[in-house]
């Protein structure tokens, strides 16, 4: 299996390792094994944190960190997963666990940090009102200028896209399927906004 998969006693003795682990990070079996080595120095407080949390209460320990390659030096992000195996007293006696390469998809979600951040930037330089919405309807994130414009964000925040627009145009702005929604058709009305001090298209 591509998973890195680890067996560890009740006293957190590490009692297996699989080859993956070997390969990747240079030690060479379970008695060698050693986290301080192999785990990102940034991350390893907080990993330990999570593992007394989950020893305390004896639930899945869940936790991600960055584990250093042997071969290149590169960290790499994993997310380990271990549940504890119990006796018939109900008493932990060792935790089996996984490590997954999720390096890929930690490096897509701070792309993706990195270009909201660019895209509110823009939003917030310009001279119209810009709003974000939930699959709801309702707002979640506003522009400088719209928050100027109604006297505050928070006057905006968590209210639904047809509460922010004149009575009249508010029942073609509702979300299809709510209680405003209109009728599917060919010739429903744009949403557009009429003399609101809150519309989403913004003077």
């Amino acid at each position: 299996m591509p998973q890195i998969v680890y067996v560890t006693e009740a006293d957190g003795r590490t009692s297996f390792v699989n080859r993956q682990w070997s390969e990747y990070t240079g030690q060479s079996d379970a008695q060698a094994a050693n986290l301080q080595d192999a785990v990102h120095p940034d991350d390893m407080a907080g990993l330990l944190q999570q593992w007394q949390q989950a020893v305390d209460a004896g639930t899945t320990l869940t936790a991600e960190f960055r584990l250093r390659r042997a071969r290149t030096g590169r960290y790499r992000w994993f997310l380990t997963r271990a549940l504890p195996s119990r006796d018939a007293a109900g008493r932990i006696v060792r935790w089996y666990g996984t490590s997954t390469d999720i390096d890929a998809h930690k490096l897509g979600e701070q792309a993706l940090r990195a270009s909201e951040q660019r895209f509110r930037r823009v939003a917030d330089s310009l001279p119209h009102s810009v709003f974000s919405f939930d699959p709801t309807g309702t707002a979640v994130w506003v522009n400088r200028h719209a928050a100027e414009f109604a006297g505050s964000a928070e006057l905006l925040l968590a209210a639904r896209r047809y509460e922010l627009i004149h009575p009249t145009t508010a029942t073609a702005c509702a979300p299809p399927g709510s209680a405003r929604s209109p009728p599917a058709s060919p010739t429903r009305p744009r949403c557009a906004c009429a003399a609101t001090t809150a519309c989403g298209a913004g003077p």
